[in-house]
C-alpha cells in the first residue's frame, strides 16, 4: 500500500494496534496515537523500577521482531516527573541492546513536557507563535491592502485561533498569567483589525468581536472542552468515563483539594453520567 494512499494510516493504525501497553490502575498506563507510544509508570523512591521498564520494554522488543518492524532506541526518550528538591536517579533503560536517552523537555503530540509539570516551556511556545502570528494579522490590518473586518478576522482565525485552540485543556489547568498573556495577544489582534486605540476596555473589544465569532480566551476554552466532555459521553468513551468515575470518587472523598480539568464542567458530569 502506497505511503500516499487515503487508506494508508488507516490500516497502519490497525496494524500497530496490538503494541504490547500499559493498563494498571495506579501502577502504569499507555497511550497510543497513530505512530506515537507513550507510556508511564508509578513508582516510589525506593521501587524497582528501572527492572519493570526494561522488562516492559523487552516486550516491545519481542513485538517489534514478530512483526518485522525496528524501532530505535536514540529517537525514544523518557523522563522522570517528580516534586522533590532533586531530580531522582538517571535510569538504565535498554531497547535493543542501545540506552534510551534521558531528555529534559520531551515533546508528545506537540505538547512540551517538564519534569515538574510546569509546562513553562510549552506555555512560552505558544506564546511565541501567537506573538509572531499576531504581526501578521497587523500588517494585513493595514488600510493599504482595503481588507474587510470578516476576512481580516477570519485570517486571525486561522492563525492565532487555531493556537489558542489547541492549548485549551492547558488554559483552564495552568497559571492565571498565561491566560492573560493569551487574552493580551488576542485583544491586541482585535484592536489592529478594527482600528482601535490601545485603551479601549475588554467589554467593548468583546462586543465589537463578538459578531465575528470571537470570543474570550477563557470563554473559548470552557466551551470547546465542554462540547468535548459532551460528545464523548454521547459515545460512551471508556478512557473518558473513567477519567470522570475517578473524579467522582475524588470528589466525595472530598480528595481534591486543587482545581482540575474537570471541575467547571462538574454540573455536565452529574446530569449526564451514570457513576458506579
Amino acid at each position: 500500500m502506497p505511503q500516499v494512499s487515503i487508506l494508508s494510516p488507516l490500516l497502519f493504525t490497525i496494524y500497530i494496534n496490538d503494541i504490547p501497553k500499559r493498563n494498571v490502575s495506579n501502577s502504569s498506563g499507555s497511550l497510543l496515537y497513530a505512530d506515537d507510544l507513550a507510556s508511564f509508570f508509578i513508582y516510589k523512591k525506593n521501587g524497582n523500577i528501572e527492572n519493570i521498564i526494561n522488562k516492559y520494554l523487552k516486550e516491545i522488543e519481542n513485538w517489534l521482531s514478530k512483526w518485522k518492524m525496528k524501532m530505535s532506541a536514540t529517537k525514544c526518550n523518557y523522563i522522570i516527573f517528580h516534586n522533590g528538591p532533586t531530580r531522582p536517579k538517571a535510569l538504565d533503560l535498554r531497547l535493543f541492546n542501545t540506552n534510551i536517552p534521558f531528555e529534559e523537555n520531551p515533546v508528545f503530540l506537540g505538547a512540551i513536557f517538564d519534569e515538574r509539570l510546569t509546562f513553562k516551556k510549552f506555555i512560552d511556545k505558544i506564546i511565541t507563535k501567537c506573538d509572531d502570528r499576531q504581526k501578521v494579522v497587523k500588517i494585513l490590518s493595514n488600510r493599504f491592502f482595503n481588507l474587510d473586518f470578516k476576512t481580516l478576522f477570519s485570517v486571525s482565525n486561522a492563525l492565532i485561533g487555531s493556537v489558542i485552540d489547541f492549548s485549551a485543556f492547558s488554559i483552564s489547568q495552568l497559571s492565571r498569567s498565561f491566560e492573560t498573556k493569551l487574552q493580551a495577544i488576542q485583544n491586541s489582534t482585535i484592536r489592529s483589525i478594527l482600528h482601535l486605540p490601545y485603551y479601549t476596555s475588554q467589554e467593548i473589544l468583546d462586543s465589537m468581536a463578538g459578531p465575528y465569532g470571537i470570543t474570550s480566551v477563557d470563554s473559548r476554552a470552557f466551551d470547546l472542552n465542554q462540547r468535548y466532555f459532551e460528545r464523548n459521553i454521547n459515545v460512551n468513551n471508556p478512557l473518558i468515563i473513567k477519567l470522570i468515575n475517578d473524579y467522582k470518587i475524588g470528589f466525595e472523598a472530598r480528595e481534591i483539594n486543587i482545581k482540575t480539568l474537570l471541575c467547571p464542567h462538574h454540573d455536565l458530569f452529574n446530569f449526564n453520567v451514570n457513576f458506579r
